[in-house]
């Protein structure tokens, strides 16, 4: 009779899983999914219905996934040239992250819903990137409106979050190991990394993260610079300086955008500018061209099998061991080159930051706090399913009942998070030349010509943004004094 009264009550503890898995797979389909329409009304160009969707998102979203929405949405906002309203939003993300910048890293082993669930249900604090492209951004839009006493304050807060982010990663990697090694009475993280099975299919899956082309491509990128940041900051100094310090602060942007873009030639011009300017020299009538172009890469979620260790043994019972670990994904429609044409010739902008590597540099970096925390995560998941079998293994139907739900649970939690800023562009690319004295220019891509009215006294920046290969190139100007 105690049989059959314990082989109840866990079926009673089964049926309250599953149903607390119903419940927190309403929000936890993966963003990628999520994102779906919104990206896709966005590619074909139109931003307004892109927008509304976006700001759908930002409303109903709980405190949870309202960061990444409000950065979605305010990159939506700027490619439609509505400013203000992309500031409003990027305000309010910037709140939230710097509310997390505050406060301590959550432990892992301290969120018991991420313990037994997914990390995807933790909320997105935002990464590096995100805090430095959001203080760019706001920067530009405040050059766009005007305001450069506002636009120097943005830059200064992206240069600062620069400055810290290899310090702050330094110590979450470090919290990370604290964590491996206060759970490792219960699993054992490090002796997971070791298992052969494991390590091969670690590296079929990341293994280009590793690879020595790869890092000399990445390696410009791995102490958090972001080139278009330090190439807007050096432009907005050498140009809008209060005094000498702000002129050398320009020409040493300009130094470390030398450093990342070395094949551009454009930047070895400005470098060289930048010099004179910080001994004096008055700048040129020049117009800049800046060319945002594509989607940054998407994740997806990939399943690696992981050990499961039970009193320090392998188990060998346990139903379902499959971790969910995300990848980075590029996407490739994308318009890879537009011209410029003035009376004087043509010329066409270069790669000057490809934000691929800005965020696989970023991922890179941080995948070993990601692994820690979903071997933890599902290693705990997978102990507490074997402990469950095991108990029941004396009633036949109670001991089925438990295998098919602690396996449906597991199968439902193993969901990587697939959360990343995704409207940020593939690259940006860059050219310069004299300011026609006609003060007229001509940019031509995949659509029809688009014409420029430069302003030849001044130095004019024209920023020009598509989506996608067959989207509308959208244009902007603004003159710096």
């Amino acid at each position: 009779m105690m049989k059959r009264s314990g082989g109840l009550t866990l079926r009673i503890i089964v049926g309250c899983y599953a149903l607390a898995l119903l419940a927190a797979l309403g929000g936890c389909a993966g963003y990628t999914k999520k994102a779906d329409s919104m990206l896709a009304t966005y590619r074909g160009g139109d931003c307004a219905t892109a927008l509304a969707e976006a700001q759908g998102m930002v409303n109903e979203a709980d405190k949870r996934d309202k960061l990444i929405w409000l950065l979605e949405a305010g990159t939506v906002a700027r490619t439609a040239g509505h400013y203000e309203q992309s500031n409003a939003l990027f305000d309010q993300a910037d709140e939230i992250l710097t509310e997390y910048e505050q406060k301590p890293e959550v432990s892992i082993t301290a969120e018991t819903g991420a313990t037994v669930t997914t990390q995807a249900l933790l909320p997105y604090r935002g990464r590096t990137y995100d805090a430095i492209m959001l203080n760019t951004y706001k920067a530009l839009n405040y050059m766009q409106l005007g305001n450069l006493d506002a636009a120097r304050v943005e830059l200064n807060r992206a240069y600062e979050r620069q400055r810290l982010a290899v310090e702050a990663n330094a110590k979450r990697i470090e919290k990370a190991k604290d964590e491996a090694e206060k759970e490792k009475g219960s699993y054992d993280v490090e002796r997971a990394r070791q298992d052969e099975k494991f390590q091969g299919q670690f590296d079929a899956a990341y293994g280009d993260l590793s690879d020595p082309a790869e890092q000399a491509e990445y390696e410009p990128y791995a102490n958090y610079v972001n080139p278009l940041s330090e190439f807007v900051q050096g432009l907005f100094f050498m140009t809008a300086a209060a005094d000498a310090s702000d002129l050398e602060r320009g020409a040493k942007s300009m130094q470390r955008v030398a450093g990342m873009a070395q094949h551009n030639p454009f930047v070895a011009e400005d470098l060289a500018l930048s010099d004179k300017a910080a001994n004096g020299e008055k700048m040129p009538p020049l117009t800049y061209v800046i060319y945002e172009t594509g989607l940054a890469p998407y994740r997806k979620t990939i399943r690696i099998d992981i050990p499961v260790f039970v009193a320090g043994q392998y188990s060998g019972g346990v139903d379902y061991v499959g971790a969910a670990f995300p990848d980075l994904e590029d996407n490739d429609d994308y318009l890879p080159a537009i011209q410029v044409a003035t009376a004087e010739g043509r010329v066409q902008p270069r790669l000057l930051c490809s934000m691929d590597r800005v965020i696989k540099q970023d991922f890179k970096n941080e995948l070993p706090i990601v692994i820690t925390q979903t071997l933890i995560s599902t290693g705990v998941k997978a102990g507490t399913a074997y402990g469950a079998n095991e108990a029941t293994k004396g009633d036949a139907l109670a001991n089925a009942f438990t295998r098919i739900g602690t396996s449906l649970y597991q199968v439902g939690m193993n969901q990587a998070d697939e959360r990343t800023w995704t409207t940020l562009p593939k690259q940006f690319q860059y050219c310069r030349f004299y300011t026609p004295q006609d003060g007229q220019a001509v940019i031509q891509s995949g659509s029809l010509p688009q014409t420029l009215s430069l302003d030849p006294s001044k130095v004019n920046v024209v920023w020009a943004r598509s989506v996608a290969a067959g989207s509308p190139l959208q244009i902007c100007q603004f003159s710096l004094p």
